[in-house]
């Protein structure tokens, strides 16, 4: 529920930007609070789960973390392809 509240809006949900722009870690937190949180702890408790060390269950927390990046850029991208390619298509039938 957390990551519901960390979007970039205000108290009448419009967007809302900081004047400076949005860094490479506010979209990194953002993503994490939204969904890598429950990968990184679901892949902790799958290691805890099998009685693995404290290193092992810290280091598939990290683990999870960059693959909620991972899988977030990969929809960011295929969004922007799949929109370029509709784009494309409309300009030939043109």
């Amino acid at each position: 529920m957390r990551g519901e509240f960390t979007a970039l809006r205000d108290c009448h949900g419009n967007a809302v930007v900081p004047p400076d722009g949005v860094s490479i870690s506010d979209w990194e937190r953002q993503t994490f609070l939204t969904s890598g949180s429950l990968i990184s702890s679901s892949c902790k408790s799958a290691l805890m789960l099998a009685r693995h060390s404290d290193e092992l269950q810290q280091q598939a927390y990290e683990f999870g973390r960059q693959i909620s990046l991972v899988y977030q850029v990969s929809v960011v991208f295929i969004t922007a392809l799949l929109l370029a390619s509709v784009a494309w298509h409309v300009s030939l039938s043109k």
